[in-house]
């Protein structure tokens, strides 16, 4: 049996989306898994919606107990009402790492994760579009059709994947 390490990206925002990279030594994707919370229905900053936030990826993280967790950053974007319910939602999920397992956080901006996979535009097909021209994350999963968050959150794990291969010291941290 190949060993392997697992890389959980997150993207934030009125839903969750998490993919996990399962990931050998030679850092190559061997499969892909990912996971969605629809909080839509909850009130902006409900604390039953950051508490169902919490148990969800904290679920995540004993599944898969991540190496690395690379969380999208908050920015102010066009939906700057949303900002500080997206900043509490972040602390949230950055306080369930620390309390639950041993992984290293990577804050990844979004314009960090259009650079990386080769986002063109500011709309989400332009990710979708984008994901679907990197051939090592299609081998393992059919983006089409995945909700946005998800696709993002593609995104933002192959920005932590493609940090450890810049510099597999993080891994160590």
């Amino acid at each position: 049996m190949e060993e392997t390490f697992t890389i959980v990206g997150i993207d934030t925002g009125r839903n969750l989306g998490i993919t996990v990279y399962t990931v050998n030594l030679n850092f190559q994707i061997v499969r892909i898994n990912t996971h969605y919370l629809s909080t839509a229905n909850l009130e902006a900053l409900n604390v039953h919606k950051l508490g169902c936030t919490a148990e969800f990826l904290e679920n995540i993280l004993r599944m898969y107990n991540p190496v690395i967790v690379a969380i999208e950053s908050a920015f102010m974007g066009s939906f700057a009402k949303a900002f500080g319910s997206l900043t509490a939602t972040i602390t949230i999920l950055k306080r369930t790492v620390v309390t639950t397992s041993d992984a290293v956080i990577l804050n990844v901006s979004p314009h960090e994760g259009k650079r990386i996979v080769n986002a063109a535009g500011t709309k989400k097909e332009d990710m979708l579009e984008a994901i679907l021209q990197i051939q090592e994350i299609t081998n393992h999963i059919n983006p089409i059709g995945l909700n946005e968050h998800v696709v993002d959150s593609l995104a933002v794990a192959y920005v932590g994947l493609q940090r450890i291969r810049e510099d597999e010291s993080i891994l160590w941290v």
